[in-house]
């Protein structure tokens, strides 16, 4: 484990998140794991994380941790600036499985770079985007595949986070998440981009319209609630499903309670035993061990789908007057 910040290890102290809530929480779940060291420039850090997970972390960095352990999987969990480095020393030392907290780098030349460097290595690289895991969107992205409803027709993505931030900060921080997230659920890229706001607006609102994988996609990024808000509303042909953080409704067309001769969408039962817990950071762990076992096996989320959320948080913000490249400081 490479930085043993909040996403590392010390979300395990939030009461309320589901657990495991932190990579170290959930590779020490696994039958079929063990956490075996960690590291960080922050030595408090180190120490914290020594006394809870019992694994050394007394190194002289990062690489005397790769070639003194020898690790099956790396987690690095640093800052985006740091991502390139690591991951290409992982490579160089034919590390079998890298995890790497998301975005994949601060900026697309380094991205690409990266992605072409691990296209031609022997190490498997994910980035976690872990909402892919989740069983809450797999089965939306099953119902959208077996065309459960009819064909998808529309979708509507809301980000909120509080106050203060710029619509920017929003999208860099878990905008990464939400993109790659249409992406997952339509099996396609985001094109035909359209733009409204002032994305360097400090508590502002970015709305806008673009299709993803052909499928028509509403959106609104803002810093102008008091409270968090990551939900997407789909709307199909017989049907309609919102889901998002605690969110999870389905509706299916049937014969209206309300009007003679007309349809209206009625609730779906949904056992809450079928998409709670969601296993969002175990099954991301599991996926990671079968990929350092497998050699044929391709993990779910990949360095390219980590370039490919980058290059669209880039595209809507140089719609809107800004870029990547120029908000990149706030990493």
């Amino acid at each position: 484990m490479i930085g043993l910040g909040r996403i590392a290890s010390l979300l395990e102290d939030d009461a309320k998140r589901e657990k495991p809530a932190s990579h170290a929480g959930a590779f020490s779940t696994l039958p079929d794991a063990q956490l075996a060291a960690g590291w960080d420039t922050n030595p408090e850090r180190c120490e914290l994380f020594t006394q809870r997970w019992n694994v050394p972390t007394e190194f002289e960095g990062v690489r005397h941790l790769l070639t003194t352990i020898k690790p099956e999987i790396a987690v690095m969990a640093t800052y985006p600036d740091s991502h390139a480095d690591l991951v290409r020393l992982a490579c160089e030392l034919e590390v079998p499985v890298v995890v790497c907290e998301k975005p994949i780098t601060s900026d697309l030349p380094s991205a690409r770079r990266l992605v072409h460097l691990v296209s031609k290595s022997r190490t498997k690289v994910m980035i976690n985007h872990e909402r892919r895991y989740a069983r809450d969107y797999r089965r939306v992205k099953a119902i959208i595949r077996d065309k459960t409803y009819g064909i998808l027709q529309n979708i509507r993505a809301s980000l909120f986070m509080g106050r203060g931030r710029t619509p920017a900060e929003v999208l860099l921080w878990d905008g990464t998440h939400l993109l790659d997230l249409l992406r997952y659920l339509t099996s396609g890229e985001i094109t035909q981009v359209q733009t409204w706001g002032r994305v360097e607006q400090p508590g502002g609102r970015l709305t806008g319209r673009f299709l993803t994988g052909g499928v028509e996609t509403w959106f609104e990024v803002a810093a102008n609630r008091d409270h968090l808000v990551f939900e997407l509303d789909l709307s199909f042909e017989r049907g309609r499903i919102r889901v998002g953080n605690g969110l999870y409704e389905e509706f299916a067309g049937a014969p209206s309670p309300l009007y003679d001769k007309m349809r209206s969408l009625v609730p779906v039962t949904v056992d809450p035993a079928e998409l709670f817990p969601t296993e969002y950071f175990s099954a991301m762990a599991r996926d990671a061990v079968r990929a350092a076992r497998e050699p044929g096996y391709g993990p779910v989320s990949t360095a390219a789908d980590g370039l490919a959320a980058l290059e669209a948080i880039d595209l809507l913000l140089r719609r809107s007057g800004s870029s990547l490249k120029r908000m990149s400081r706030m990493f």
